[in-house]
């Protein structure tokens, strides 16, 4: 909603947001999306907490699927709800971004490159929280992204763009190998997915071992 769209059509099982040919705009406000960008769009100079409340007021259902309290404890970020959002770390702040966005909510989650500026260590802390929004929520939520290992650990179905074109679709290990078959260089690393089921959970050596066919593989338990 943030541009004006020429072509095409825009719904949400049966609401439209957008479609030239019916003359349909809604506006952006007004459409039930939660958006987060790659880095959290907060409000300078009000606490998480005051952050946290705005969104809440925000809320375009008269009886919301949740709590402020529930989104709270899932994001695990009590401790910091007296905090200015200036002193948050990169990771924190998108935690807090997520949380606000669902606290708003939203029929449709979209997230543009949520962990875009984040390290390795950041972006397997968050991933787990991205994974709750799905599971505990039970929210649909369309995930952009360029790196498919974020991809093909959340998605269900993966759509591969390349110049504006669809150039896939389908299950993320179908499109994962297609990549790396059928494009050029710039995907050469993408590298490989595998599905296996975790058998057992070693706390004491800090290990999993996850049955894949006929083999068992020991992998790090973080």
């Amino acid at each position: 909603g943030l541009e004006e769209l020429k072509h095409g059509r825009i719904a949400l099982e049966h609401d439209v947001w957008a479609d030239p040919s019916a003359r349909i705009a809604v506006q952006p406000h007004k459409r039930p999306v939660g958006l987060v960008f790659q880095t959290g769009v907060l409000l300078p100079g009000r606490s998480v907490f005051g952050n946290l409340k705005f969104a809440e007021n925000r809320r375009l259902s008269d009886r919301p699927s949740w709590t402020l309290e529930d989104v709270i404890s899932a994001f695990d970020i009590k401790h910091l709800l007296d905090q200015s959002v200036g002193t948050l770390s990169g990771g924190e702040r998108q935690r807090v971004a997520l949380a606000q966005a669902l606290l708003t909510d939203p029929d449709l989650l979209l997230l543009d490159e949520p962990m875009a500026g984040l390290d390795l260590a950041h972006k397997r802390h968050i991933l787990p929280y991205l994974k709750r929004l799905s599971t505990q929520f039970g929210l649909p939520i369309l995930y952009v992204s360029h790196d498919l290992e974020e991809v093909g650990w959340l998605a269900d179905r993966v759509l591969a763009l390349e110049a504006g074109k669809c150039v896939g679709y389908g299950l993320p290990e179908e499109i994962v190998a297609d990549l790396n078959t059928r494009l050029d260089d710039r995907f050469s690393q993408i590298g490989s997915m595998i599905y296996g089921e975790i058998e057992t959970i070693d706390p004491v050596h800090q290990m999993t071992h996850v049955r894949v066919g006929d083999d068992l593989i020991k992998l790090p338990l973080t």
